[in-house]
């Protein structure tokens, strides 16, 4: 996972956005935790993004995933 992010980041193979979701999902995937991987995924990729390509966090809080939404949308289906 670190290796493929850093090839990402390094060969600038996807935008900075989609480096940092693809790192989530990878992330998420391992379920390193019994309950709350979620959550630990979107923390560090509030990390990534942020520490690593100086921009602004993501704003997870402010939509709802289960219904359907056009942020909903974008975050499910983004390029």
């Amino acid at each position: 996972m670190i290796d493929d992010t850093k090839y990402w980041i390094g060969n600038k193979t996807h935008s900075p956005k989609e480096i940092t979701i693809r790192f989530k999902h990878k992330i998420v995937s391992i379920h390193c935790f019994s309950n709350r991987n979620g959550r630990h995924s979107r923390l560090m990729a509030d990390i990534v993004i942020q520490s690593i390509f100086g921009k602004e966090i993501f704003n997870w809080q402010n939509s709802n995933m289960v219904n359907a939404s056009e942020i909903r949308e974008e975050y499910i289906f983004w390029p």
